[in-house]
């Protein structure tokens, strides 16, 4: 297409665009100058051609508030950590910042990006020696659950076969639609609609294992309709989900799976307080550790409704004694591995250090504010406490903190902040700022 001056439409619209990325850029350069020190986000993603991409964002101070930036999509060649630190490099010296000036970088916690020794964070330490690497906590539970899958064979096979069923029904109304007139016919309550558990989703498999858990006599009964009539697809799923380890499994999951998403949806909150992923996975350890030593309230239903090969007034085939030894051998397998993998992803030193992040809360302390300049022996306590243990993490000392009179100035912040016009004219002046 051409516009009558003779130029190609489509050319004009590139160099448009170029101009509206010149004015931003430069705007973001001004930014990164001005900052002293800067905040590095980085994900590794794929476009609609699967090419291997470095997402990068950037935080900066301006006037006192945190910034964040986006500073671009970028190729990279393969997602080894040495080609991920290349390419984030060339990019910051693109945009004349000194990697001495990056004192954080937060990722998604995979191993390529927390690798102790030759992880992306491990690799910027060796040029910048103050910087911490944060990663994200939501993601860092469902990695969890993905480690503890992977080493169950049975749970990645009940991935797979409500894959098969939610695909098998995806492409045809009619299999639905006799779906959803059989469960009308079984129960009181409308279909479920079936979900396909999504590797991109954080979690996703709980809303499929729940769709399937209500929907299981209907799909049976419509699947072996389906199977009389000579459809193969159909005899293979329903040899799939007709099983007791199948059944037994989705009430299992029906227990455990909801413990993990609390605990993901807790850490995606936009106020979270880093101080209390200590006690939400302490507290998620403790569940599951009882879920792995006695059924669940799902699982005791389905035990109690069970009988005679029968659930639910369905057949379940495969229910012998050396069947139901296989899955409750499975069933805590699973369950002590998804305990092995939170403790792996986070590790006690680290949760101890993370608690620490309370002694900087201003909150933490007005909403227990000493009674009287006399009274704060606790407070002192706590902080000398905190203090301590900031000391011992710190790089080993070898970076330690060397004012060790903060932790008394916190109790006497603590005070001043206490003081309630003290904290309105705080306030005002930030609404003011």
């Amino acid at each position: 297409i051409f516009n009558p001056s003779g130029q190609n439409v489509r050319d004009s619209v590139d160099d448009m665009e170029k101009a509206l990325e010149s004015v931003v850029m430069k705007q973001l350069d001004e930014k990164l100058k001005g900052s002293d020190f800067i905040g590095v986000i980085i994900d590794e993603t794929v476009n609609i051609t699967v090419d291997k991409k470095l997402i990068i964002y950037v935080k900066v101070e301006v006037k006192g508030r945190v910034e964040t930036r986006l500073l671009g999509n970028y190729d990279v060649h393969s997602g080894t950590a040495q080609c991920i630190f290349n390419k984030l490099v060339e990019v910051l010296r693109e945009r004349n910042v000194e990697l001495s000036r990056v004192i954080s970088l937060g990722s998604d916690g995979a191993s390529v990006m927390m690798g102790k020794r030759a992880g992306v964070g491990a690799l910027l330490r060796r040029e910048s020696a103050f910087s911490i690497q944060v990663h994200c906590v939501a993601h860092r539970v469902a990695l969890a659950a993905q480690d503890a899958a992977k080493s169950v064979d049975q749970v990645g096979a009940y991935k797979r076969t409500v894959a098969s069923v939610y695909f098998f029904y995806k492409h045809s109304a009619r299999r639905t639609n006799r779906l959803r007139q059989l469960t009308a016919a079984l129960s009181d309550e409308d279909m479920t609609s079936l979900k396909q558990p999504c590797a991109v989703r954080w979690l996703s498999l709980r809303k499929a294992v729940e769709s399937m858990k209500s929907n299981w006599p209907a799909l049976v009964m419509e699947l072996n309709e389906e199977a009389v009539g000579g459809n193969v697809q159909a005899q293979g799923i329903l040899g799939q989900i007709q099983p007791y380890s199948f059944i037994a499994l989705t009430h299992t999951l029906a227990d455990v799976l909801p413990v993990m998403t609390k605990l993901n949806l807790v850490f995606q909150r936009d106020d979270v307080n880093l101080a209390t992923i200590r006690p939400m996975v302490q507290a998620s350890v403790v569940a599951l550790t009882q879920l792995r030593d006695a059924s669940g309230p799902e699982e005791e239903l389905f035990q109690a409704e069970c009988k005679v090969n029968m659930y639910r007034d369905v057949k379940v085939t495969h229910a012998d004694d050396r069947a139901v030894q296989a899955f409750k051998k499975a069933r805590a397998h699973y369950i002590q591995h998804l305990i092995d993998a939170l403790h792996d992803r986070f590790p006690e030193d680290s949760l101890n250090l993370l608690n620490c992040s309370e002694f900087f809360r201003p909150t933490a302390g007005s909403a227990r504010p000493p009674a009287r300049p006399g009274a704060p022996l606790e407070t002192r306590t706590i902080g000398n406490k905190t203090h301590r243990h900031l000391d011992l993490n710190l790089d080993g000392g070898k970076r330690r903190l060397r004012d060790v009179t903060y932790a008394t100035q916190y109790v006497v912040f603590l005070i001043v902040f206490s003081q309630q016009h003290l904290t309105e004219q705080w306030r005002n002046k930030r609404s003011n700022s």
